[in-house]
């Protein structure tokens, strides 16, 4: 089952892959607009989760879920930043006890929570009972994106705000351009596919969302290709001196040469939405 397989991936790889080898708080990539540091990769990160959750425009007494919530860093930056409290969903029970313990650590239990959840099947939580939905870079994961954004828009209060960003297809890939470039992404990083922008659109407004924003990221994402690149010489080098095991290095370097590739062919791309349930 799909689910399993992302749950099972990401307990084994959170820590040593996407925490040391990415950043320290976020699994998610970063923005860098034009005239910004393209060297500063946590600033990058974490403009990247402002740049999302800001059109929501949270407010102190409202209740927000973080559907694949990683290990809590936009959970707690959203908590600090607005007062709100929120609700993070993640399908892997180490993420669940990572974010806990950033959560107890931060002294933000009060109002911050983390659950273990498939997001792609349902949203604990009560019909019309959520404020803001935000979903950064997980739902490439979900292998039935309409039903989670169906579930979205039964947890969400009528006028509340989806605000997300994912992986996606360049527009006007033939099935031959995904199938060579993109499905060896999907296939290594344990994705169940990649949609276009306007299929996004399209699945939102089928779910029952009237779009406001649905836009492509493009040339402010793809100085993420060059740190990936980078990542993988040191890789190479930490195989040579023996850091780490075959199998997981195979892994990390497919992951790796796959996506840098589809980015640098610009096959690959990061799209932000943001939507209102109607």
């Amino acid at each position: 089952m799909h689910s399993s397989s992302v749950a099972a991936y990401y307990d084994a790889n959170t820590q040593p892959f996407y925490l040391d080898r990415w950043h320290p708080e976020d699994i998610h990539f970063g923005l860098f607009p034009r005239g910004c540091d393209a060297t500063d990769h946590y600033v990058a990160v974490k403009r990247m989760t402002d740049a999302i959750v800001r059109p929501a425009v949270i407010r102190p007494h409202e209740m927000v879920v973080d559907a694949g919530c990683g290990v809590g860093g936009a959970a707690l930056d959203i908590a600090c930043d607005t007062g709100a409290k929120v609700l993070g969903l993640t399908i892997s029970p180490v993420q669940v006890a990572l974010a806990g313990g950033r959560s107890r650590d931060a002294c933000l239990s009060d109002r911050v929570r983390f659950e273990r959840a498939d997001c792609s099947r349902a949203l604990p939580c009560d019909n019309a009972s959520i404020d803001v939905v935000v979903t950064i870079e997980a739902a490439c994961h979900f292998d039935d994106k309409p039903n989670f954004l169906r579930e979205c828009r039964r947890v969400l209060r009528p006028g509340g705000r989806l605000v997300g960003s994912d992986w996606m297809a360049s527009a006007g890939l033939s099935e031959c351009e995904y199938r060579e470039t993109l499905q060896p992404v999907c296939d290594s990083w344990r994705l169940a596919g990649l949609e276009s922008r306007s299929a996004w659109e399209r699945m939102l407004g089928a779910a029952g969302f009237e779009v406001r924003e649905c836009v492509d990221l493009a040339d402010d994402v793809i100085p993420n290709a060059t740190i990936l690149a980078r990542s993988k010489l040191d890789l190479m080098l930490e195989c040579v001196n023996g850091g780490h095991s075959a199998a997981i290095a195979a892994l990390w370097r497919d992951q790796y040469e796959t996506l840098v590739r589809a980015w640098f062919e610009r096959r690959f791309t990061i799209g932000r939405f943001f939507a209102v349930a109607v």
